[in-house]
C-alpha cells in the first residue's frame, strides 16, 4: 500500500512570494524617479511663470506710474491745475444770467429729478413777434450768459463730469437763431435801427451762452451758431444806417468772448474729464460695480481685451491715463498767439494715428490691442479742424468789432479811414493789444482796404500769407455801404 504525501494545511490559501528579478526592481525605481523629476519640473516651471508674472506686473505698474506722473506734471505746468472744478464755469446767480430770463426759463425741460439737469427746448411752432423780441431783450443787461447756469453745481454734487451727462441739446436753439436771423433781415431792409440793434444783441447773447458750455460737444457744434450770428451781423452793418450808439452797443456785446481762450479752457477741462473717466472705469472693474461704463468697455474691446484690462496690471490704466493726457496736451494750448495753428496740426496727426496706436490686425479677423493705449484711444475725442474753426470765428469776431469802429469813424468824419493808422484808438474798446490783431499771425494786425462803397477786412488765414483778401485763401469780412 503506497503512501501519499498530505499537503500542509497551514500553507493552503497562502500566496507564495516569488523573488523579483533584478531588472524589475530597477525599472520601477526609474519610473518613480521620472515621475518625481517631471513633477519637480512642472513645479519649477510654474514657480518660474509666477515669478515672471510678478516681475511683469511690478514693471508695468512702475512704468505706468512713471508715465502718469510725467504727464500730470506737464498738465499742471500747462493748465495750472489738476482740479476739474477750477476749470468749470462759475455758478452764477439766476438774476445775473441771461438764460434765466422768464421766457428762456419757461423753455427748460427737466431730464431727471435733479433740478439742475435740464435742456433748453424751444417750441418748433414759435414765431418771432414783437412781444417775443421784447421778452428776449429783457435780460440783455445781465452780465452773464450761461445756457445751463447750474451745470457746475450739478457736476460737483454728482461727482461726475460733463461728458457723462448728456450735453444740453441746443438744436432747437439753432432753429430760434435761424428765425431771428430771418427777422433781422427784414429789419435791415426797412432800416429799423432800434430793432436791428436789439436783435443783434439777443443773437450774440444766445451764441455766447452756447460757446461757454463746458461740454466739448457743444463747444465744437456751437461754432456753427457763432458763424451764423456773425454773418447776420455782417449783413446788418452793410447798409450803414445804424447810429454810433447802436454800433457802440454791438461792440460791447462782441468783446467779452475770446473764442480761442474758450477753446483752450474747454480742452483742458476735457483732459481732466477723460482722466477721471479712466480712473472710475478701473475702480468699477475692481469693485464689480457698474454704472454702464463696464458695458462700454466690453462693447468697444470685446470680452478678451475686457478681461485683460480687468485682471491686468494697474500700470496699464496709468499708461492709458498718461497717453490720453499727453495726446490732448498736444492739441491743448499754451497761451501763445499762434498756439491754435500748432494745435490744429497736432490734432490732425493724432486723428490719423489713434487707430494704429490702439492695436493691429493679423490675418484680417484677429485683432490685438496695445493695452497701454487702447482705452485712451477709445476716449480721446476727435479734434480735427476744431482749432481751425475756432480761429476763423475769432478772426470774424475781431473783424466785426473793427467794422463797428470803422462805421463809427465814418459817422464822425464823413468817410472811412484810408488806413487803420488813421482810426481813432478810442473807437476800439477793450484791453490788450486790441481786437484788430490777427489771430492767424503773431503780432500782425487784420488787413484793411477801402473800397468804392465800403471796405474789406481780412485775416491772412491758415497759410500765414497775405493774399490781398482772396476769398479762397484769406478769411475775409466784406462790407459795403449805400
Amino acid at each position: 500500500m503506497s503512501t501519499r504525501s498530505v499537503p500542509d494545511l497551514k500553507s493552503l490559501g497562502r500566496h507564495e512570494r516569488r523573488p523579483r528579478a533584478a531588472g524589475q526592481n530597477a525599472s520601477a525605481e526609474t519610473n518613480g524617479g521620472k515621475r518625481n523629476k517631471t513633477a519637480g519640473k512642472w513645479l519649477s516651471g510654474f514657480a518660474f511663470v509666477l515669478l515672471l508674472g510678478g516681475v511683469f506686473y511690478r514693471y508695468e505698474n512702475w512704468h505706468g506710474a512713471r508715465e502718469l506722473a510725467a504727464a500730470q506734471n506737464e498738465l499742471l505746468a500747462r493748465a495750472g491745475t489738476l482740479d476739474l472744478e477750477v476749470l468749470l464755469p462759475k455758478d452764477v446767480a439766476e438774476e445775473e444770467n441771461y438764460f434765466a430770463i422768464p421766457i428762456l426759463k419757461k423753455w427748460r425741460v427737466s431730464r431727471s429729478a435733479r433740478e439742475s439737469d435740464f435742456e433748453l427746448v424751444v417750441p418748433e411752432s414759435l414765431e418771432v413777434t414783437p412781444s417775443l423780441i421784447a421778452e428776449l431783450a429783457a435780460g440783455l443787461d445781465r452780465p452773464y450768459s450761461q445756457m445751463t447756469p447750474s451745470r457746475r453745481r450739478f457736476i460737483l454734487d454728482a461727482q461726475e463730469v460733463p461728458k457723462w451727462q448728456t450735453p444740453p441739446d441746443f438744436e432747437s436753439l439753432r432753429g430760434l437763431v435761424k428765425k431771428l436771423a430771418q427777422k433781422l433781415d427784414s429789419f435791415v431792409q426797412t432800416g429799423d435801427a432800434a430793432n436791428t440793434r436789439c436783435l443783434v444783441g439777443i443773437m450774440l447773447k444766445l451764441g455766447n451762452g452756447v460757446a461757454g458750455e463746458p461740454a466739448l460737444e457743444n463747444a465744437i457744434s456751437g461754432q456753427w451758431l457763432q458763424h451764423k450770428i456773425l454773418n447776420s451781423l455782417n449783413a446788418a452793418l452793410a447798409p450803414g444806417f445804424l447810429t454810433e450808439l447802436d454800433l457802440g452797443e454791438i461792440q460791447k456785446r462782441l468783446l467779452p468772448e475770446n473764442d480761442l481762450l474758450l477753446m483752450e479752457q474747454t480742452i483742458f477741462g476735457t483732459i481732466l474729464e477723460t482722466d477721471f473717466k479712466l480712473t472710475l472705469m478701473r475702480r468699477e472693474l475692481a469693485d464689480g460695480n457698474s454704472t454702464g461704463l463696464l458695458w462700454n468697455i466690453k462693447y468697444w474691446l470685446g470680452p478678451y481685451a475686457y478681461h485683460a484690462m480687468k485682471w491686468g496690471p494697474r500700470g496699464w490704466w496709468d499708461s492709458n491715463r498718461a497717453y490720453s493726457i499727453d495726446q490732448m496736451l498736444k492739441v491743448g494750448g499754451s497761451g501763445e498767439s499762434e498756439n491754435w495753428r500748432r494745435s490744429e496740426n497736432a490734432a490732425e496727426s493724432m486723428s490719423k494715428n489713434l487707430k494704429a496706436v490702439a492695436g493691429f490686425k493679423i490675418g484680417g479677423d484677429h485683432e490685438f490691442y496695445n493695452m497701454r493705449r487702447v482705452m485712451a484711444c477709445q476716449l480721446v475725442p476727435g479734434l480735427k479742424h476744431f482749432w481751425l474753426l475756432a480761429a476763423k470765428i475769432a478772426a470774424l469776431r475781431r473783424c466785426a468789432v473793427l467794422a463797428c469802429a470803422l462805421h463809427r469813424h465814418r459817422l464822425l468824419h464823413g468817410a472811412f479811414p484810408k488806413s487803420l493808422t488813421e482810426l481813432d484808438a478810442g473807437l476800439l474798446p477793450g484791453p490788450g493789444p486790441g481786437p484788430q490783431m490777427d489771430p492767424a499771425k503773431a503780432e500782425a494786425e487784420l488787413q484793411y482796404r477801402v473800397k468804392e462803397k465800403g471796405f474789406l477786412l481780412w485775416s491772412v488765414g491758415m497759410d500765414r500769407v497775405d493774399d490781398g483778401g482772396d476769398v479762397d485763401k484769406d478769411w475775409i469780412w466784406r462790407q459795403g455801404t449805400l
